[in-house]
């Protein structure tokens, strides 16, 4: 509650209430998240999941307080939905937020944010998941090497292959067995030149089968290479990104789709 306190404290005076028309990076995925929040917290409410509610409520929040210079009419419109999701958890630290951004009114008497399905890019935010996902096993490989300052940072986005191996494994209805999966994985050309590898590539998408169902293909190469500045920014290194088609590193080979392999040096 501090925490939210904090933003809108942080934010006086630099937010509107135009229809928001992002075009950063950023303001793309802070205009996406709060409508796919707003989706999740409403599915939540509905379903009595009311931890759950709160926990998307709070990842809205951190992403929120992670980026400074955040278009004005996004940022108007993520806080005042914000406070109306707020609202059923916490009345009246709502009422005090929705007067803080001159809302008309009390927020317990309007009606709830929607939430549009077209403003949700489902792009953005998995390079955002990538994102994150890249700088926690820096950090750890930079433990385990003990490596203060990289010189540069090389991370490989996933091959077109195993992209295409995995929609076929996955767009079965039930979890095939390994035999099954390596028939289908033989009868893929690109994935026959690629035979080493294919083993251990189908153990771990079996093993992950439901949580990988979710999945939508995206240009991992393209999407992190416009974050190059953001990376470099949250990694503190020079960063270089490759895709894993256009190299012969053995450590590309190690690439997952939306879980690059990384490289320090």
């Amino acid at each position: 509650m501090k925490k939210i306190q904090s933003i809108f404290e942080n934010n006086k005076g630099k937010i509107s209430f135009n229809e928001p028309k992002p075009v950063s990076m950023v303001d793309r995925l802070v205009l996406s998240t709060t409508h796919s929040t707003i989706k999740k917290v409403t599915e939540h409410i509905i379903e009595y999941k009311f931890n759950y509610a709160i926990s998307s409520i709070m990842n809205l929040v951190n992403l929120l307080q992670k980026h400074e210079n955040i278009d004005k009419d996004v940022m108007g419109f993520s806080l005042t939905a914000l406070t109306k999701m707020l609202a059923p958890f916490a009345p009246h630290l709502s009422e005090e937020l929705f007067e803080n951004i001159k809302g008309k009114g009390f927020v317990a008497l309007q009606s709830w944010p929607d939430f549009d399905e077209k403003k949700i890019d489902k792009a953005v935010e998995a390079n955002d998941r990538m994102i994150r996902g890249i700088k926690e096993d820096v950090t750890r490989i930079k433990q385990l090497a003990k490596i203060d300052k990289p010189k540069k940072i090389i991370i490989y986005t996933s091959p077109k292959w195993k992209w295409d191996l995995m929609e076929k494994i996955i767009s079965n209805e039930k979890v095939p067995d390994f035999r099954e999966a390596m028939k289908l994985a033989m009868a893929d050309k690109a994935a026959q030149k690629n035979s080493q590898q294919v083993q251990g590539f189908l153990k771990i998408i079996l093993q992950k089968f439901h949580d990988l169902k979710s999945l939508e293909r995206v240009k991992e190469f393209e999407l992190l290479s416009n974050s190059i500045d953001l990376l470099e920014k949250e990694l503190g290194s020079k960063v270089e990104v490759i895709n894993a088609d256009d190299t012969y590193s053995e450590k590309a080979k190690k690439a997952f789709p939306l879980k690059p392999a990384i490289l320090i040096e």
